[in-house]
Order: structure tokens, then sequence, then C-alpha cells
């Protein structure tokens, strides 16, 4: 069981979720209005018998354009990318834990595998699984429980890199008229996280008993990530979520994806 909460207030929250996670990129193809897309951004037509391989391939095609971020889109510099302060309370079998993330930073967010889309533009569902063969990261951080049936109480900065990561996701809406214009209604969002190791550096303050040292993180790799999956699980999909409602009532569905007045094969 993950609670989460966002630790800022909700406008400076909203703005930062702009900043997350690499799947903005494929959002960005998929749910961003037509009026607003760069040139160089390849067009997807809702009649498109093989729009998932044209999102696909989009996607892939502008990853060139992520490390320094795409202006026109508010989208930020995926090369590195630092998040507000987040608390978490995270409850498995052998793990019961309080963490305040502070200045969680991702890097390399650009390098990204992209390797499965499917996208069905009249029931407006989105699946699909992306890869990175490593992610680098860094959070200071405040913890209080018992992590991996470790006693954890202190602050503690962690610099490391996640291996394998593997994300799998699946967004469904509801389309409904207003006027002359489609909206969409998002409806549903899951998205699962899946790590194969975690190594790097626990140095802890002072006064701080956290077991879970550096010795221990890099020893056991592949029992630390699968303790903090659903952690990091959580986080990317609240701010996607949150992104994804806010976008789609801002924009009409028929301009995210117009009809082509061209027939095609």
């Amino acid at each position: 069981k993950i609670s989460f909460v966002i630790y800022k207030d909700i406008n400076k929250t909203v703005r930062y979720t702009k900043m997350f996670h690499i799947l903005f990129l494929l959002l960005s193809v998929c749910f961003i209005s037509a009026i607003h897309l760069p040139q160089f951004i390849p067009r997807c037509y809702r009649n498109d018998p093989k729009i998932s391989n044209c999102i696909l391939n989009a996607s892939n095609d502008l990853k060139c354009y992520l490390k320094n971020g795409i202006e026109k889109m508010e989208l930020p510099s995926f090369g590195h990318v630092q998040l507000p302060n987040l608390i978490v309370n995270h409850s498995t079998y052998s793990s019961d834990i309080f963490i305040l993330f502070r200045n969680l930073t991702f890097e390399d967010l650009d390098k990204f595998a992209l390797t499965h889309v499917e996208f069905h533009s009249e029931d407006v569902s989105l699946k699909g699984e992306i890869n990175y063969s490593q992610l680098p990261f860094s959070t200071y951080c405040s913890i209080m429980g018992k992590f991996a049936n470790k006693t954890a109480n202190g602050d503690a900065y962690f610099k490391g890199v996640m291996v394998g990561v593997r994300g799998f996701f699946l967004i469904k809406a509801d389309l409904f008229r207003n006027g002359l214009n489609e909206y969409c209604n998002v409806r549903d969002v899951q998205f699962r996280l899946s790590i194969n190791e975690i190594g790097g550096d626990l140095n802890q303050s002072k006064n701080s008993h956290i077991d879970v040292t550096t010795e221990f993180i890099n020893r056991y790799s592949a029992l630390v990530a699968k303790e903090v999956e659903p952690i990091y699980g959580t986080i990317f999909k609240q701010y996607l979520q949150k992104y994804l409602i806010r976008l789609c009532k801002d924009v009409p569905y028929n301009d995210l994806f117009p009809y082509s007045i061209n027939n095609i094969e």
C-alpha cells in the first residue's frame, strides 16, 4: 500500500508535471493540439490503420530534440529533470516507511527506447512500454520506519542508477461533445514499473540510524530494486494522470487526431 502526497502548492506541482516522465514525449504526439505542434513533428491521423506505428515511429524520431527540450511544446530539457519535494508512505510485507524526497533528480530521460504502442483512436485507449538500459538519479531524503526489514530513521543523500528499467502504461478515456468539438475525459491511468537492479552511494547524516547502507544496496541491488518499484511507479503515475486530465480539458480531441482528407493505406 502506498499513499502519495505532493509537498508543494498545487500550482507549482502542476508546472513540474511537465518536466517529468519520458512518457510526455509519447503523449506530446498523441494528445497535444495540432495547432501547437512544431513542423518537425510527424502527424498521425485518426483514420490511419497504422496509427500505432505512426505514434511509435514519431516518438522515437523526436528523441534527438528532448535533451535540450522543445520550447514550442513547453517541454523543458529531459537531460536533467528535478522534481519538487514529495512525501510517500510505503507499506509491504518487508517495509513500512515514510519518505520525504527533496530535489529528486533524474538524468538522461531522453535516452529511452519506446518498444511497444497500441492506440485505438475511437475508444481512446493508449497502451505501451518504454525502456531504459539505465537511469541515473539522486535525491536528498528524510526516512522513518523499516525498509527491506532494516531500520531506517534519519536524513540521507542517495546518488545512483536504476538498471533495466521498464515502464508499462495503459490510459483510457471517454469522448464527449461540447458544441462543434469532441473532448476526452481521462477515465483510467495504469502504470507499472519494473527495475532489475539499483546501485549507488547512500550518505547518511549525523545522528541518523539507517541500516540500509551503501554496502547493503549494492550487494542486494535486485532486492532493493523490487522494494522501490511501487514507490517510483506511484510517483510516475500520479504526475502522468494530473498532466493528462488538465491537457484533455484544454484541447479538443478532433484537433489532437484529425481525419486525413487523403486515403491512407
